[in-house]
């Protein structure tokens, strides 16, 4: 019996050690000049099924050859059995360097199952990418239209969210109304979508929707807000960030403004803790003061009284 299983462990590292020196020679063959060659390699990595094998495939996806894109829109990428696998697939796909034709991305795109939210999502946010970076060949409306069907189905609001930020990058005329309407959405996880396409608008219509939404209930939302504001850094903008560090009632959210103003600034911004009573909704006000004098008044002797 002994023998039986040191025969089946010696067979079992004979194997795997076959294995690796398989994928070995398949990583070897991704970096040579023929790109028949390469698209043979990642072709025979996807068919092992394997995870090592697959973090080749991924890591070739910065390969120019545009036929190894279209490869992995078929059985061996984003139609595999394995979820982990088209999971892996719908995310490289945004960070590839070539073209992508915009008709494959609205098949695969519409071929997802609604059940299927984070591959949906994955997808989403590479058709996203892949417009920003102007990497869509081809009609870039068919993707728009296939994204926009999710933003506007009864989906779950983070994929619907993730729609609405690719149809945004895609065209940003014609997904402006959509964006405005998801401002006042119900769900929060589609305002903050909203705010974030907001961030590419032009700057006085961001700073007014930015600064709206910094009334919102929602803390993730007002966050959005406050990121977009900092990113305006404009006069109306800081002036919104100090009003808001007055009346927030998250610290979080409250520090993070201060953080922001003290790195903008190069001023000492702190809190006058007598500026309300403790526990109250407005407990301090912010308090500018120059760096250097309080570094001054830190060192020196106080005043005898009298």
């Amino acid at each position: 019996m002994k023998l039986d299983v040191a025969a089946a462990l010696l067979w079992f590292c004979a194997m795997q050690a076959g294995r690796d020196a398989g994928l070995g020679d398949l990583e070897q063959d991704l970096r040579a000049p023929r790109p028949e060659t390469r698209r043979s390699a990642v072709q025979k990595l996807a068919a092992l099924r394997e995870r090592r094998a697959w973090d080749l495939v991924v890591g070739a996806l910065a390969d120019p050859d545009p036929k190894l894109a279209r490869d992995l829109f078929g059985a061996p990428g984003l139609r595999a059995r394995d979820a982990w696998v088209r999971l892996r697939v719908a995310e490289a796909l945004g960070r590839m360097a070539v073209e992508i034709d915009g008709e494959l991305l609205a098949r695969a795109l519409a071929s997802v199952e609604p059940k299927e939210s984070d591959l949906r999502r994955m997808l989403l946010w590479s058709i996203e990418r892949l417009a920003r970076g102007k990497r869509i060949a081809g009609d870039r409306a068919k993707p728009y239209r296939a994204a926009e069907a999710i933003a506007t189905s009864h989906a779950d609001p983070e994929v619907r969210g993730a729609a609405l930020q690719a149809i945004a990058a895609l065209d940003p005329i014609a997904a402006h109304p959509a964006v405005i309407e998801a401002c006042a959405g119900r769900d929060a996880p589609l305002r903050i979508a909203a705010l974030l396409a907001i961030a590419e608008f032009p700057e006085q219509e961001c700073l007014t929707s930015s600064q709206k939404a910094l009334e919102d209930a929602e803390p993730r939302v007002r966050a959005q807000a406050i990121e977009n504001l900092e990113k305006l850094g404009s006069r109306a903008a800081i002036l919104a960030l100090v009003h808001q560090m007055e009346i927030e009632t998250r610290e979080r959210l409250r520090y993070g403004i201060l953080a922001w103003l003290r790195s903008r600034s190069g001023l000492d911004l702190g809190f006058d803790a007598a500026a309300g009573p403790r526990g109250s909704r407005v407990d301090s006000r912010p308090v500018l003061r120059p760096a250097t004098d309080c570094r001054r008044s830190a060192g020196r002797k106080p005043r005898s009284p009298g």
